[in-house]
């Protein structure tokens, strides 16, 4: 990867939009907090005395901090962490799991942001977000992670939408190339271009019917970028997965710099789709995948739409030519 993602991405949950890693700080933290809670608080099952001193001295402020020394270990910020739980949970902090700990402290300074006096928390927004405040970035999240779909077409989505893919305009900005033009048809290399460029004109012809299909109406580059889709439910989880493998068509093809044959393209989508039918409930995924890419990515001259009114429909086939 060319470019780091925002750490608040790599470690925010997944129904956040982020990649849900493990912050090894914030898991230290988290059982240090845990372990001294638990012998510490005065209702412990296990008491320690030293800690429950100091418990008292610093958390609860019943003696003189000057009675009871602090160690160099149990910072002042540490503290701090316990007396916030207290507000919020009063003595039950004592039933709080290291797991739990590890959420707040997460959600305190590394994925969000907590008011000092309200207590509100907020999430911590990337550049992009600012940015783009906009767009729906929960419906972006959602399909970012849509359930069915192979964790490595959710990296895919993660990367794209993150404009952590590899593009010229990309190595333009940071002074890898001279022009930040695609090396194929001479136009700005930016994030959506490889599902517009003409060098595979079959394959993002096709693509743009997809999308009409789906959303019922003309999608803009920056809802593109974003995958801010306003896709019916039944049919996201079939639209994101050739979005995924045609995408990944046209980077290989790209990078090739030889055009994709699109008969060997769908046999590849549609083996890869098969999958969907050793599953309990996606395998209409599957029959979707077969339908457009024999109606929209086979050379045909006719336009699929699907309702958007109901979620639940199928799509039809239908001639420019029909009013």
């Amino acid at each position: 990867m060319l470019i780091k993602p925002s750490e608040v991405i790599l470690y925010r949950g997944s129904d956040q939009g982020g990649m849900g890693l493990v912050h090894a700080g914030a898991r230290c933290t988290a059982n240090l907090v845990s372990s001294f809670v638990q012998q510490g608080h005065p209702d412990s099952i296990y008491p320690n005395l030293y800690l429950n001193s100091l418990y008292r001295c610093y958390v609860l402020e019943e003696l003189e901090q000057g009675k009871v020394k602090r160690p160099p270990f149990y910072s002042t910020d540490f503290f701090k962490i316990i007396k916030e739980a207290i507000e919020d949970w009063g003595d039950s902090i004592i039933s709080i799991s290291t797991k739990g700990w590890q959420k707040r402290i997460l959600e305190r300074s590394i994925t969000h942001r907590r008011e000092e006096g309200s207590g509100i928390i907020e999430t911590i927004m990337t550049k992009q977000e600012t940015r783009m405040s906009q767009a729906n970035w929960y419906n972006i999240w959602m399909l970012r992670v849509k359930r069915g779909l192979p964790q490595s077409h959710k990296s895919w989505l993660l990367k794209y939408s993150e404009g952590l893919h590899v593009n010229n305009e990309m190595l333009h900005k940071i002074g890898k190339r001279l022009a930040p033009t695609c090396d194929q048809c001479s136009l700005p290399d930016s994030r959506t271009h490889v599902f517009r460029c003409g060098f595979n004109k079959q394959v993002t012809d096709g693509f743009q019917r997809l999308l009409v299909t789906t959303t019922g109406e003309d999608v803009d580059d920056d809802d593109l970028a974003l995958i801010d889709l306003n896709i019916p439910t039944s049919l996201q989880l079939p639209f994101l997965f050739i979005m995924v493998e045609v995408g990944c068509h046209l980077q290989a093809s790209r990078n090739k710099n030889q055009p994709i044959n699109i008969q060997k393209m769908n046999a590849e989508i549609a083996a890869s789709s098969k999958a969907f039918l050793l599953t309990k409930n996606y395998g209409f995924a599957h029959e979707m995948t077969m339908f457009w890419l024999s109606s929209l990515f086979a050379g045909r001259k006719e336009v699929v739409r699907t309702s958007t009114t109901n979620s639940d429909s199928m799509p039809v086939a239908w001639s420019p030519t029909q009013p």
